[in-house]
C-alpha cells in the first residue's frame, strides 16, 4: 500500500514539474534563474563518455549537457532522431549551465 502511494506521489510530481516548467531553448538557458523548471523540445543526440548520465541535447538554438537518470527516460527507445521533450531543472556552474533531467516525453 505504501509503495502504491509513493509512487502515486512520484507520478504527481512528475507532472506538477511539466506543468509549471516553463518552456525555453538553449539559447535562452543563461538568463534563466538557477534551480528553475523548465521545458525544451529537440534530440539527445548522444551519450557522453565517462558518465553514465551525461548527454548531449540539442535544439534548433544550441546544444548542452544534459544529466539524466535511468527513472527520466520514456518506455520507448529513443535515437538521436527522435524528437523529446525535456522537462528539467536549471543548473548554473561556475563558467556555463547544465540541466538536471526529471522528465522526458517523445514529442508528437
Amino acid at each position: 500500500m505504501i509503495k502504491k502511494i509513493e509512487s502515486l506521489i512520484f507520478i504527481i510530481g512528475l507532472f506538477l514539474i511539466s506543468a509549471c516548467a516553463a518552456p525555453v531553448n538553449v539559447k535562452s538557458l543563461d538568463t534563466v534563474s538557477n534551480g528553475s523548471m523548465v521545458t525544451l523540445e529537440g534530440n539527445i543526440i548522444e551519450q557522453l563518455q565517462g558518465d553514465d548520465d551525461l548527454f548531449l541535447f540539442k535544439d534548433s538554438s544550441g546544444s548542452i549537457k544534459v544529466e539524466i537518470d535511468d527513472d527520466a527516460f520514456p518506455k520507448e527507445k529513443i535515437k538521436p532522431e527522435t524528437k523529446v521533450i525535456i522537462s528539467a531543472e536549471v543548473e548554473h556552474l561556475l563558467n556555463s549551465v547544465k540541466l538536471e533531467v526529471k522528465r522526458i516525453e517523445i514529442a508528437k
